[in-house]
């Protein structure tokens, strides 16, 4: 770095230095004038003669002045007539405007009703609220609305308003107003309420310390902290987690310091996240809590490998990256909005408007997109994990989600808790057998993203599963499905693992 040195310059700095300069004399006035210069007196003007020419040019502005406002007074008619004409331009241009806001209404009505209708939905039960999701505003008045829904109408109702208004220019909006209602009619449950409060979160906090005291890898970054130093640290943490907070720098140059100091890297990130998930089922919380924390905790992935995330990078190129992503020429505006809200499903995994199967109705060629995409990306040079993730993301928009039925499930985990090699496997790791398999086929059918690749890779990776261990776990799943074309299609989802759970090759 180059040291800047300020000068104070004072008014002798411009009065040093100067040598005297003599003073230059006048040029004699022999030198001033050439031979042919001869002086002429001007001629000379009487007084009475300046006055005369005076009032002339006073005459001529004045009758000029006179010419002007007669000309105007001899048109009153004529200037009102042109100040009546502009007022009707000016009515008739806002009633233009609210005819066509009228128009835009009906017409996006129009297609929406026939869709509720199809759905089973009767649509003048939800007009006002059609009318107020158009409407500019961020909010939603969800006081007026005393609506007694269950959630699968809703999702109904929500779906179909969406897919109607894919046209329209304020669709990210009101997505947004949506998410508000649904708030409102369910009263759904924060963070802070699903982790049980200071009591729930206390004990998230000694389980975590207690874990990575035991972790090999992990233990030695905390040995020279206090237990209340380390205590107080966590609880930064999952107070960011629940409630993001509007100093979001100060937590975030927190971690950022602490990583740097300790080297942490990607690979003790994913032990944490791995921590914190065993953490969290063993405290038995909702499956559905668990998921919203480790996709938060993604967010601290960036930090660990020093590299901002894929949105981040596009930065200003983002519109162009968008329009690089267009393949239908003939409805460019439509789809460009199309790909705009893929695009915000993917970058904002823990905090998504939009949902899975309203990404799947708009019916997008996600295997195009996804080329087109990663060869755009990598001038940006990303990391392989960051691109990973993206990718994943994508292959899940490919792939149809399936949930099994109970019986299915349980056919299948008695059937592998009866083989020796694998109630071992869990014996010795100290494994909830029946509950993993259970989260396992939830991740694969659901298709689910809270682990990644690499972390499933990570994870994986002390239990030295082989590649006759992952065949045996493949043919236990066909005799419970039963063989038949969906069974061999989610066979095929399994067998995608393969190379992030099995850790020999031969």
């Amino acid at each position: 770095m180059f040291k800047t040195e300020y000068i104070h310059r004072s008014s002798s700095t411009y009065t040093q230095g100067f040598p005297k300069m003599k003073t230059m004399s006048p040029p004699p006035f022999m030198f001033s004038f050439n031979d042919r210069f001869a002086y002429r007196t001007p001629p000379s003007i009487k007084a009475s003669q300046v006055k005369i020419k005076l009032h002339q040019n006073r005459s001529q502005i004045m009758a000029e002045l006179q010419k002007q406002l007669n000309r105007k007074q001899s048109k009153p008619e004529m200037r009102k007539s042109q100040v009546t004409l502009n007022s009707l331009l000016l009515t008739k241009r806002s009633t233009q405007v609210s005819l066509s806001q009228q128009e835009r209404v009906q017409v996006l009505w129009d297609s929406v009703q026939a869709k509720l209708q199809q759905q089973g939905i009767n649509p003048e039960d939800f007009y006002d609220l059609f009318t107020d999701l158009l409407k500019p505003t961020r909010y939603l008045m969800i006081d007026r609305y005393d609506m007694h829904l269950d959630i699968k109408y809703f999702r109904r109702l929500r779906g179909t308003l969406i897919q109607g208004l894919l046209s329209d220019g304020s669709i990210q909006n009101m997505i947004c107003k949506l998410q508000q209602l649904k708030e409102h009619i369910f009263q759904k449950k924060n963070l802070y309420q699903q982790l049980r409060g200071i009591d729930g979160i206390n004990k998230i906090i000694q389980s975590l310390i207690k874990y990575i005291r035991e972790d090999i890898t992990l233990c030695g970054f905390i040995q020279d902290y206090s237990q209340q130093e380390i205590q107080q640290y966590f609880v930064d943490i999952i107070n960011d987690i629940i409630q993001p907070q509007e100093k979001i720098d100060k937590i975030t140059q927190k971690i950022t310091n602490f990583v740097n100091n300790n080297q942490i890297n990607h690979i003790h990130y994913c032990l944490f996240k791995y921590i914190v998930y065993r953490v969290l089922l063993e405290r038995e919380f909702d499956m559905k809590t668990i998921q919203t924390i480790l996709k938060i905790i993604d967010w601290y992935k960036v930090v660990c490998i020093r590299q901002p995330g894929l949105r981040q990078l596009i930065g200003d190129d983002y519109n162009y990256f968008i329009g690089h992503l267009i393949y239908d020429k003939k409805n460019v505006e439509g789809q460009k909005k199309q790909i705009e809200l893929l695009m915000d499903y993917i970058f904002n995994n823990y905090r998504r408007g939009i949902k899975y199967k309203d990404v799947q109705n708009m019916n997008l060629n996600i295997n195009l997109i996804r080329k087109t995409a990663l060869q755009f990306m990598n001038r940006y040079h990303p990391s392989h994990m960051l691109l990973e993730q993206f990718k994943q993301e994508l292959d899940i928009l490919g792939c149809p989600k399936y949930k099994p039925s109970n019986e299915l499930v349980t056919r299948f985990t008695n059937q592998i808790m009866d083989q020796h090699s694998f109630t071992d496997l869990y014996k010795e790791n100290d494994i909830d057998g029946p509950k993993l398999l259970q989260k396992e086929l939830d991740f694969i059918m659901n298709n689910r993203s809270y682990f990644r690749y690499s972390e499933l890779k990570l994870i994986h990776r002390p239990y030295n599963i082989s590649n006759e261990k992952f065949d045996f776990y493949i043919m236990n799943f066909q005799a419970s499905f039963k063989n038949g074309p969906l069974c061999d299609h989610l066979v095929e989802r399994i067998n995608s693992f393969r190379e992030y759970i099995v850790s020999d090759n031969k």
